[in-house]
């Protein structure tokens, strides 16, 4: 399994057994994980918009310090601009 994977999932369990830890600690697991979750899913949206936006605006300085598979779908991106143009 490729580093950056490891890393993205060892990220997500991190995310998620806080979010337990938090929820079980206030009798409320689910609770927990599932705002752990939503945390996880807002911080996915949140890089999707930033790559839209550079996508549009043709400026990746502000998104080239993603991280995890954003940072390896931006190396991609201008590797194959760099490429064709």
């Amino acid at each position: 399994m490729p580093s950056s994977w490891r890393k993205i999932l060892f990220g997500l369990a991190g995310v998620l057994a806080l979010g337990a830890a938090v929820g079980w600690m206030y009798g409320r697991l689910e609770v927990g994980l599932l705002v752990a979750a939503l945390v996880i899913v807002a911080w996915q949206v949140r890089q999707l918009f930033a790559f839209d936006r550079a996508l549009r605006t043709n400026d990746f300085e502000a998104f080239r310090y993603g991280d995890g598979i954003w940072e390896q779908m931006f190396s991609r991106f201008r590797h194959e601009q760099s490429k064709s143009g």
